[in-house]
């Protein structure tokens, strides 16, 4: 069984070229708690299953299914930070 202290820490974090920013994917696809995460942070935007947030002056869209795409952060290591925060939020308990 996973807990919710694995799942956060279960995720990895790459450079897309594409998307011209970093994205960060829990390993094991699963939803997120929106409202959670809404509650906790700085909402931009709301399109029910994608969030933009901001935190430490990042702007950051969320997917329900678990993804986050840093739109202006182009530090790892804070990438990694903020993904840690988010996900302990959001990940929902199973």
């Amino acid at each position: 069984m996973t807990t919710k202290a694995d799942s956060v820490n279960t995720y990895s974090i790459d450079y897309c070229k594409t998307k011209k920013g970093f994205e960060a994917k829990l390993k094991k696809r699963q939803k997120l708690d929106m409202n959670k995460i809404k509650q906790e942070f700085t909402v931009i935007a709301d399109a029910g299953i994608a969030l933009v947030i901001e935190i430490d002056n990042e702007e950051i869209i969320i997917q329900e299914y678990g993804s986050c795409l840093f739109k202006t952060c182009k530090d790892e290591e804070k990438a990694k930070e903020i993904t840690q925060k988010i996900f302990k939020i959001g990940v929902k308990d199973d």
